[in-house]
């Protein structure tokens, strides 16, 4: 959702570098990989994978996992205390009431964490201030098979920003993943860039399906009302990995080894992916698993 020269290669897509790096050339890196993968053309497979029933499915594994786990939900945290020398912290929650903990770690969007961290230490809230974020709306679209003219040979299709689009991608859905549409319908997700509109404030979400329609119109030639219709905005939720990214991340994990018992975690450091922040969370929690033993 950022224009290209801003990215860093190295955080935003390392995959790029490592082929630029092994085959001297990203176009020929695929020429590189054996004769079956330069037969293949196309996205590969392995690389789109998802939960048979849904995120929600993660969700509801985890809650499984834990029985013996208190979960706290609709408690918005608005600030952290770091506790005398050998006393827990303390967790300010909206209503006034204050939890104490041994250790603690902020799974949150960076500029989310940054106010919450600002009474323990006020360079880390700005230096996670400082990790920018976009916004991005997906609309859901299905449709009769018979009405799709486009035949939908793929998984989807990536729009660049010369185009001059409100849309960033398509994604064929019901094509990319097995079980999104009943037989005979074809599932269609759009993504909207929230930089496409004034502050990138994202609209409304009936406006959102409309400009979704108008975007399938006249790259897929879908013209038909759809069977079902809806949008999800998602502001400020896609970090955007700048050159000199991780730098930035190396300063804020230095600021946050200063602070004995908090950790951070989350898309706005080292990876944006659910693979990645499961990656991340499990690494977290070694990282504090190792210093409760310790203390």
């Amino acid at each position: 959702t950022a224009p290209t020269e801003q990215l860093s290669l190295l955080a935003a897509v390392p995959q790029l570098r490592e082929m630029e790096k092994s085959h001297g050339s990203v176009t020929r890196a695929p020429r590189g990989r054996g004769a079956a993968t330069a037969k293949a053309s196309g996205p590969r497979y392995s690389l789109f994978v998802t939960l048979r029933a849904g995120m929600q499915q993660l969700v509801d594994a985890l809650i499984a996992a834990m029985p013996g786990v208190t979960l706290r939900t609709q408690a918005a945290v608005i600030r952290i205390e770091r506790g005398a020398q050998g006393e827990p912290w303390k967790i300010h929650l909206t209503g006034g009431e204050a939890i104490a903990a041994d250790a603690l770690c902020l799974a949150l969007p960076a500029p989310a964490a940054a106010p919450i961290v600002a009474s323990v230490s006020q360079p880390l809230a700005t230096a996670l201030s400082a990790i920018s974020y976009a916004s991005v709306a997906t609309v859901n679209l299905a449709f009769a098979q018979a009405d799709v003219p486009h035949p939908l040979n793929g998984f989807g299709i990536v729009i660049p920003a010369q185009e001059q689009r409100q849309a960033v991608g398509i994604t064929f859905a019901s094509v990319k993943f097995a079980g999104r549409a009943p037989q005979g319908s074809v599932l269609v997700r759009i993504f909207i860039a929230g930089a496409a509109f004034p502050q990138g404030i994202l609209p409304s979400s009936e406006e959102l399906i409309r400009i979704a329609r108008e975007e399938i119109r006249g790259l897929l030639g879908i013209d038909a009302e759809p069977k079902l219709a809806s949008a999800a905005r998602y502001p400020a939720s896609m970090p955007q990995y700048a050159v000199g990214h991780f730098e930035q991340v190396a300063a804020i994990e230095r600021l946050v080894a200063g602070e004995p018992g908090l950790f951070l975690s989350g898309n706005g450091l080292r990876g944006l992916g659910i693979p990645d922040c499961v990656r991340q969370a499990t690494e977290s929690a070694g990282r504090i698993m190792t210093y409760l033993k310790s203390t």
